[in-house]
């Protein structure tokens, strides 16, 4: 049995009713290794039923502007972690004046690169179960 009420199918969703009037249907690519996306997914639903709070405006004002989004795979911000570093002892041998702020900054990156390695060697632990 078909129901069809003003070019309305049921045999769908109401996300799905609600997009295919606003949007074409997109399809996902069919290879390739993609970066993940600088923003949370937000259904169409919430777009539509839920106004803007506080916390959510100061969240999206505050989130950091990425220009490359590839930086968000692990492998690449860890190249970059490192590359930085470097930046930071190179630029201290050439400024000697501000010594003391390259020694505070190449340090925060340091324990960074520490809390990584700590929670790569406790996610693996947890995979070898």
């Amino acid at each position: 049995m078909d129901f069809n009420i003003k070019g309305f199918s049921f045999d769908r969703g109401i996300d799905r009713i609600i997009s295919a009037q606003d949007q074409p249907e997109n399809r996902l690519p069919s290879e390739g290794r993609l970066a993940p996306s600088d923003s949370r997914a937000i259904p169409r639903l919430d777009q539509i039923l839920h106004t803007e709070t506080v916390g959510g405006a100061l969240l999206r004002d505050l989130a950091p502007k990425l220009s490359q989004n590839d930086m968000l795979m692990p492998d690449r911000f860890h190249r970059a972690l490192g590359e930085a570093l470097d930046m930071i002892n190179q630029q201290a041998g050439a400024h000697p004046e501000h010594d003391s702020l390259f020694k505070e900054a190449a340090s925060v990156l340091r324990e960074e690169q520490e809390l990584r390695e700590l929670l790569d060697l406790y996610r693996n632990a947890l995979f070898k179960g």
